[in-house]
């Protein structure tokens, strides 16, 4: 049976690393290859990867992976309040790091774990590009260790190469990758021009729906909202990129126009909690947003939503949120960022809206509040959407494909 191994270097269990969770719970490719998943290990990655009930079948490799980025990502984000030493160790930490040390440490680590399972193909899993410096790394102890078929997926925008050494590592990985996807076209065309990258393909984000809710009236029931007031919802990470505090502007613009018959709900936890709270409190709203914190069993709720908005304004690719919300025949507001206009078909499904433009958002919400069966016909076609290109089975299968034309005997893919 041949070896697929999937790594990771993530320290909490993220949007992007869905893209290995819904490949890890495809019958098909469990049955056909010996699956092994290695990961850098941290407590909040693991406390998440169980909750996503990944099969028993697969071989797990948590591994000491040398980085900095989950201490510097708390220290600013204000999630920790680091005394004097803690900062001084890091700023010597950094050093280390800058002049290769860490890269050094973590070719070996990836060499040893490579040389050991010895998988026909290695499909590592990267947040953006460059992003994580050991999946990179990978690439390169990948060539040492023989293997020869190598899959790198990118979930986030590239960034443009800065200096010399940036355009010699890309030119080594370029030549050492057989295939670079992409959820969304806008992630491939930015690999594309900004690392000059040519062997990309597209495979769309999926969701494994769970049609069993079991209270379809949990929303309203808990938070006490009667049928004829509108819900307007949204979920996330509670973290300036996604343009929390933009909606909350556009929501106080449409109560000054008089509109008062809906709720405002935002599911999710994150360093601007605090921030949204005043933002709630100064503008005098706080009995119509609702910040209801994080929770597990999000898409009873998402359910009891009339419309789902995401005002991303940064750092997206093809999020899973919307797609979730699409299966559950919700109308979409979204902003043109990334890949989102390639979810919303703008005017049929939902409305797509510029970023950072709380007028624009208000003037979509207030449409669809006063629109009558709209937000039924929009919903229904968000629904049809999702069934038509982003069901689970068939975006899994595009993976199945790229695995058994990459164990080809001449490795070409096309």
């Amino acid at each position: 049976m041949k070896k697929i191994l999937f790594y990771s270097d993530c320290f909490i269990f993220g949007g992007c690393e869905l893209v290995i969770s819904n490949i890890l719970q495809y019958e098909k490719i469990l049955k056909q290859y010996k699956i092994y998943f290695a990961y850098r290990y941290s407590h909040e990655y693991e406390k998440m990867l169980k909750q996503h009930l990944i099969p028993k079948v697969i071989i797990f490799h948590p591994i000491c992976i040398f980085t900095l980025d989950s201490y510097f990502y708390r220290l600013h984000n204000c999630l920790i309040n680091p005394s004097l030493i803690e900062r001084g160790c890091y700023k010597i930490l950094y050093l280390i790091q800058k002049i290769g040390l860490f890269s050094m440490l973590n070719f070996w680590v990836l060499l040893f774990l490579f040389k050991k399972i010895k998988p026909d193909i290695l499909h590592i899993n990267n947040g953006g590009y460059p992003a994580a410096s050991s999946c990179l790394i990978a690439v390169f102890s990948a060539k040492l260790a023989g293997i020869k078929k190598i899959v790198f997926t990118v979930n986030n925008l590239a960034q443009k190469q800065r200096n010399i050494l940036e355009i010699i590592v890309d030119k080594c990985i370029l030549s050492n990758v057989n295939i670079f996807t992409t959820a969304s076209k806008a992630a491939a065309e930015r690999l594309a021009h900004n690392r000059h990258f040519d062997n990309i393909i597209n495979i769309p984000n999926t969701v494994r729906h769970n049609y069993n809710i079991s209270n379809y009236n949990l929303l309203r029931e808990e938070y006490h909202i009667d049928k004829s007031t509108k819900i307007i919802g949204s979920a996330g990470i509670l973290t300036y990129r996604k343009g929390f505090h933009i909606l909350i502007d556009a929501i106080k613009m449409l109560v000054d126009e008089g509109e008062r018959n809906f709720k405002l709900i935002i599911f999710g936890e994150g360093e601007d909690r605090k921030k949204l709270e005043n933002q709630i409190d100064i503008i005098g709203l706080n009995e119509i947003i609702l910040l209801p914190g994080f929770k597990n069993n999000i898409l009873e709720y998402v359910n009891g939503f009339d419309i789902f908005i995401l005002p991303s304004i940064d750092n997206e690719d093809f999020p899973y949120v919307i797609l979730e919300a699409m299966s559950l025949q919700k109308p979409i507001i979204g902003t043109n960022v990334a890949g989102i206009p390639e979810q919303i078909v703008d005017g049929e499904t939902g409305f797509v809206v510029e970023p950072h433009n709380a007028n624009a958002l208000k003037e979509k919400i207030s449409y669809l509040l006063n629109s009558g069966s709209l937000i039924l016909e929009m919903g229904l076609k968000s629904k049809k959407r999702f069934q038509d290109h982003f069901i689970y089975d068939s975006v899994m299968d595009q993976y199945d494909d790229l695995y058994s034309q990459l164990l080809i005997e001449d490795g070409k893919l096309f």
